[in-house]
């Protein structure tokens, strides 16, 4: 395939900047994840390719149904999620997460997560990347089927959010765990600097070291745009998939290589102002463990951050009990890969 010829799409150019939790307050609505939606019947969905093998490539649009009641529905998309391409026109992509909200023609609203508050259709912008190298583009009439989260992929694309990396960077990085490519091979296809694919290489090496039971192991449990599970594939172990955890603070979601909360809230500018992520990179080592607790009949973590995320050397996050923190701290051993109390 000729230089050029894949494109990259970058509809728009917005900072999404993630505040830490200013204060520990209860909210009214939980985000439920996408496949939980799907396999609930409480949603109706369709994915559509833009064309584009990399950026803001793929186009979500979604509603709810009679199952999901009148309430608002917050759905996240996590990082590392496979669409498999069924129709075999094209690649198979992987999602890095929700970009935008479609509000008109030309008019695109910067949001993390997908918000139903009606039952009409709504057009999300998601960001994604191609996942299968040697072949095609997908088209724009591509099918897709949704597949379960790939740990290594979600620990490629969260540190290529926290570390700013560049859409070639992303996507070379993406590709270097799929399909072993090296940079020759790539520059086949794009131009990609040295320094990006520098960048890229590290990455994704480091989260292939961080789960190398997961490596050319991802076998697609797929779900249907109807939200039905198909019988291919095993579910995924413990420590291999995002697991999530309501705290006061908002939804703590671990991940292999990330930790982040979203807080969810009718107004979106607090909803992002009381939402993080950060890698296990990023948390600092305190007291050679990276995190701390409180005294008290509820059970509270507080991460300690390398340097700042967001101005914030650290956050704090209760629990309901202390069995839940301890809870906690297991999926973080598992997906951090280190031994925390």
């Amino acid at each position: 395939m000729a230089r050029g010829q894949f494109v990259f799409a970058l509809l728009f150019m917005v900072g999404l900047s993630l505040t830490p939790a200013a204060q520990n307050t209860m909210r009214p609505y939980r985000q439920y994840s996408l496949t939980e939606v799907m396999s609930d019947g409480k949603v109706s969905l369709q994915f559509r390719s833009t064309g584009a093998s990399s950026g803001d490539s793929m186009l979500l649009t979604i509603s709810k149904t009679q199952m999901a009641g009148d309430d608002p529905l917050f759905i996240g998309v996590p990082a590392g999620t496979r669409l498999n391409n069924v129709s075999g026109t094209g690649q198979s992509m992987v999602l890095g997460g929700v970009r935008a909200v479609v509000q008109s023609p030309n008019l695109y609203l910067p949001v993390s997560q997908v918000e139903l508050s009606d039952y009409n259709p709504h057009t999300y912008i998601l960001s994604a990347y191609c996942a299968e190298f040697f072949k095609d583009n997908p088209s724009t009439d591509s099918s897709f089927a949704v597949g379960t989260v790939d740990p290594i992929l979600a620990c490629i694309l969260g540190e290529a959010l926290s570390q700013g990396l560049s859409v070639q960077a992303a996507q070379s990085a993406v590709w270097i765990y799929t399909d072993r490519v090296t940079l020759e091979t790539v520059q086949h296809k794009f131009s990609v600097s040295p320094m990006d694919w520098s960048t890229a290489n590290s990455v994704s090496q480091r989260c292939m070291s961080m789960n190398p039971q997961g490596q050319q192991s991802f076998t697609p449990q797929q779900l249907s745009m109807q939200g039905t599970a198909s019988q291919q594939g095993a579910a995924p172990t413990f420590g291999t998939q995002e697991q999530s955890f309501w705290t006061y603070g908002g939804t703590l979601y671990i991940s292999p290589g990330l930790v982040r909360v979203v807080y969810v809230d009718k107004n979106p500018k607090t909803a992002q102002k009381l939402s993080w992520s950060a890698s296990c990179s990023q948390i600092r080592k305190w007291d050679k463990e990276g995190y701390d607790w409180f005294p008290g009949s509820k059970g509270a973590i507080r991460f300690w951050f390398n340097g700042k995320v967001n101005g914030q050397s650290y956050v704090g996050l209760s629990t309901q009990t202390k069995e839940e923190q301890n809870e906690i701290v297991k999926a973080l051993s598992n997906a951090c890969g280190q031994p925390w109390r």
